[in-house]
């Protein structure tokens, strides 16, 4: 899973996670806690770094339910960083029940916050069809985005894409330009 969100909201959060713990008694006040207090209060960000917490069973027992839980509130909070990590468990059946459906959408959202890393998975399961329908268009259409938002796997595959022609139509100069532009932002196997 990813490390702590660093929005504005998040590092406003952590900052006054901090400030308590330094001004607190470290055993009556743990961060787990402060960070779940500040979660029912509706702050998302909290709800990512608690949803961090149960996945590493840091200050407390290790639950990978609740993570989840976690992260898909946080994602519905507009923490993209929920979006994804909900995403990778619902994918891979952590914390409950496999859903590739339910992960093919949080992606989609991710993408939606401007997560080219969730537009690159997203890309990748519409292009399998995995969770619904391939859509190789699609693929193509969220391939672009993860490229322009600096995701060289994704210039990777739009580059595939082009030269094959799928999804669109073929275009080999763009895709060697675009193999270049990934080996530039050092993915050797475009190079």
């Amino acid at each position: 899973m990813g490390g702590k969100d660093t929005s504005p909201e998040c590092k406003n959060i952590n900052e006054m996670v901090n400030a308590a713990l330094n001004s607190a008694p470290k055993a009556a006040v743990s961060e787990r806690a402060l960070y779940e207090q500040a979660c029912r209060g509706g702050q998302s960000a909290a709800c990512f770094n608690l949803g961090l917490k149960f996945y590493k069973g840091e200050g407390g027992v290790q639950d990978k339910a609740k993570a989840r839980a976690l992260y898909e509130e946080a994602c519905r909070g507009g923490q993209a960083a929920g979006c994804l990590n909900s995403a990778l468990m619902f994918s891979q059946g952590e914390g409950g029940v496999q859903d590739k459906a339910k992960a093919r959408a949080l992606n989609e959202q991710a993408c939606l916050k401007d997560q080219a890393v969730g537009c690159f998975n997203a890309g990748l399961i519409f292009s399998s069809g995995e969770g619904g329908v391939q859509d190789k268009p699609r693929a193509r259409a969220l391939y672009e985005q993860a490229c322009r938002g600096g995701e060289a796997e994704g210039c990777l595959n739009l580059g595939v894409m082009l030269h094959q022609g799928e999804g669109g139509t073929q275009d080999k100069v763009r895709a060697r330009a675009l193999f270049r532009q990934a080996c530039k932002m050092g993915l050797n196997q475009a190079c």
